[in-house]
């Protein structure tokens, strides 16, 4: 998935670093600067929710567009309140990523 949404976002002109599981993420996170940050809620190593905890707590501006095929109104609910800019289920619709992230990094 992390690769369908690479090419995706391949034509906005973005430069993606992308992570396999959430060790990688914090370690991308750690080493460099971003100005979005796409998450899965499940991942290998962590969830998507320490991850967005632990991005929130050093740099509450940066915005985190979290990721699930576990939708449910209580996780979405939860992200918001942690400080994720928005809740994508998946499947989602191609537009409505790009939506979401040109809404994020306001282009």
């Amino acid at each position: 998935m992390r690769r369908v949404i690479a090419m995706l976002l391949s034509d906005l002109n973005l430069e993606i670093i992308e992570a396999a599981d959430g060790r990688q993420a914090v370690e991308a996170y750690e080493a460099d600067r971003f100005d979005l940050v796409i998450t899965d809620l499940k991942l290998p190593n962590s969830s998507g929710m320490e991850i967005l905890a632990h991005i929130k707590e050093r740099s509450p501006e940066l915005p985190v567009i979290v990721i699930t095929a576990f939708g449910s109104i209580d996780n979405a609910v939860s992200a918001i309140q942690q400080g994720a800019f928005d809740y994508v289920t998946k499947p989602f619709k191609e537009e409505r990523l790009l939506e979401c992230v040109k809404k994020a990094l306001h282009i």
